[in-house]
């Protein structure tokens, strides 16, 4: 079985890209096992994929921009439901 290296996968998966052929097709003509570029094919597409950090964006309103000690400044909703007052 052969071992094969990110640098010598991501030029051929940037040439079958170009190619228009499918990924089987490609990969028997470089005499590649067709799982095998499969499997590289795959991990060039997550690397390149953006990644999510992890926060989530959530709206909230401003309710008085001059409010006075213990009045409600601003609301936040949560996705969850849950709602956080300022």
């Amino acid at each position: 079985m052969k071992r094969y290296k990110r640098e010598l996968m991501l030029p051929l998966y940037e040439q079958w890209q170009e190619s228009g052929r499918s990924k089987r097709s490609f990969a028997i003509s470089h005499r590649i096992a067709p799982n095998t570029f499969y499997y590289w094919a795959n991990k060039i597409e997550r690397a390149s994929a953006p990644s999510s950090s992890g926060f989530q964006r959530i709206e909230s309103e401003v309710l008085s921009a001059g409010a006075a000690p213990g009045e409600l400044m601003a609301a936040v909703q949560y996705p969850s439901g849950i709602r956080l007052e300022l």
